[in-house]
């Protein structure tokens, strides 16, 4: 079973897109849920991330979580350590870290590792055979 990775965005920001496109990538090996309570209701993207609207007060009741990211913002930081304290958490700013930034390879589990992987499949993360 493939552990649970919740991510929580609470305001709008320019690279909405981005970031649902670099939490793509994890979809392999976490079940991804995108929390954003300023959003309606949306369909599960095409690679797994779940979308829920729920404010921070009503955060799901889900098992095994690995690690909890507030993007941006330090009071849903504290509220995801709260509510799930055994989950690693970081507080993380995407305009003002890499595309794919060193926090998330040290916070996920060990299926993924950093490295260069040739010129075909020049990639910062990937998944560990």
């Amino acid at each position: 079973m493939k552990p649970n990775l919740i991510v929580v965005q609470t305001a709008h920001s320019e690279i909405d897109t981005q970031i649902e496109m670099f939490l793509e990538h994890f979809c392999e090996s976490h079940y991804v849920y995108l929390i954003r309570p300023h959003s309606g209701l949306r369909d599960d993207s095409p690679a797994g991330i779940r979308f829920l609207s729920q404010s921070l007060d009503h955060l799901p009741d889900i098992a095994n979580v690995d690690a909890v990211i507030s993007v941006g913002d330090p009071q849903a930081a504290d509220r995801l350590k709260e509510t799930y304290p055994d989950s690693r958490s970081a507080l993380w700013d995407p305009e003002a870290e890499a595309y794919l930034p060193d926090l998330f390879v040290s916070l996920l589990s060990p299926t993924l590792v950093r490295g260069d992987f040739g010129p075909a499949d020049d990639r910062d993360l990937a998944r560990a055979i």
